[in-house]
């Protein structure tokens, strides 16, 4: 064999290890980052469900076979009536941010809008309507304010939580004093703990439109009002899973 020939044997030789090296390393990378992606998810599932990954896993499971073709009706709105709730899975802390859409049906008791803290005044992301006031009070960190805007019944309200900023339909009413903190206990919509997860109360009653949840600027729950399955609750698109109340069924819109 002429060295010339023998010189283009080598090449191709050393051409095709260097592409099977290649392709090695990108499945590598692939798996590394599949591997890195499922711990992600066990250890967020670990701090959601406070460790008990049996009741995370059954759970999410049961939530996917819900949704097995992703076919769900959406709906104006969903209505909850004093004895329903939601967890969303989610804890907040100082970046996050809540977007939502109510219309009270009643203002005759409290109503938590969403709720995630460790205890009253304590890593605290909670928003109320206060009966006695007719009025919004906002909880952050270890501070709260009452809104300046007089609530009332048959009427949308805009919310924007922004993590130490709140805005109805637009306008500014509240900015608390920026702190790190990081809620222990899970945000939950329609109804409110004292510590996670003791004495739930102050059950809302009120129509919801939207809901949408953000950390470090980024969509985590995007949530529209569903029927899925013969149940009502929410559906996240972000994530393509459906949510179901817990305590009674929630109301669907006409």
């Amino acid at each position: 064999m002429k060295k010339s020939e023998q010189g283009s044997v080598t090449l191709i030789v050393l051409v095709t290890v260097l592409f099977i090296i290649a392709i090695l390393s990108a499945y590598l990378t692939f798996i590394i980052s599949k591997r890195k992606a499922q711990l992600a998810e066990t250890k967020q599932l670990q701090q959601a469900y406070d460790g008990d990954l049996e009741t995370a896993y059954t759970e999410q499971e049961e939530k996917r076979k819900m949704i097995k073709d992703n076919k769900y009706t959406a709906l104006e709105y969903i209505e909850c009536n004093g004895s329903q709730y939601i967890d969303t899975g989610v804890k907040a802390d100082q970046s996050t941010e809540i977007k939502m859409t109510v219309e009270f049906t009643s203002l005759q008791n409290n109503s938590a809008l969403f709720c995630s803290r460790n205890g009253y005044q304590n890593n605290s992301y909670t928003l109320f309507a206060v009966s006695s006031e007719q009025k919004f009070r906002f909880d952050y960190n270890t501070g709260m304010d009452t809104l300046n805007t007089t609530l009332a019944t048959n009427t949308k309200y805009n919310i924007y939580a922004n993590r130490n900023k709140i805005y109805l339909n637009g306008e500014l009413k509240s900015t608390e004093t920026e702190a790190n903190f990081s809620a222990n206990g899970n945000i939950y919509l329609m109804a409110s703990y004292q510590t996670p997860y003791t004495n739930i109360d102050n059950y809302g009653k009120y129509k919801l439109y939207s809901v949408q949840i953000l950390k470090d600027d980024e969509i985590i729950r995007d949530f529209v009002p569903a029927y899925m399955n013969e149940k009502v609750g929410l559906y996240d698109k972000a994530n393509n899973i459906f949510y179901q109340s817990k305590g009674t069924d929630l109301i669907k819109s006409e």
